[in-house]
């Protein structure tokens, strides 16, 4: 079983392995910040890896904090 928790602060995957597992990130954190950056090419689109990108620009984010995103949350 895979549970994912998009909170509006920060975000995890997790499975249930023998008891609940957490997944790393591609930089091994299990938790990341609740961020989505949209640039071309970018290596990373989200989470804590997008975090010195979206202090120098203010344009293609997504911020932590109730957004209009959370609105399509559970949507299928």
């Amino acid at each position: 079983m895979t549970g994912i928790d998009l909170g509006t602060t920060n975000s995890f995957v997790s499975v249930w392995r023998d008891g609940v597992e957490l997944i790393p990130d591609a930089l091994g954190e299990a938790v990341a910040p609740s961020v989505v950056s949209l640039n071309r090419g970018s290596s990373h689109p989200g989470g804590r890896g997008t975090l010195p990108r979206m202090q120098t620009t203010r344009t293609n984010r997504f911020l932590p904090g109730p957004s209009p995103v959370l609105r399509f949350t559970g949507w299928t």
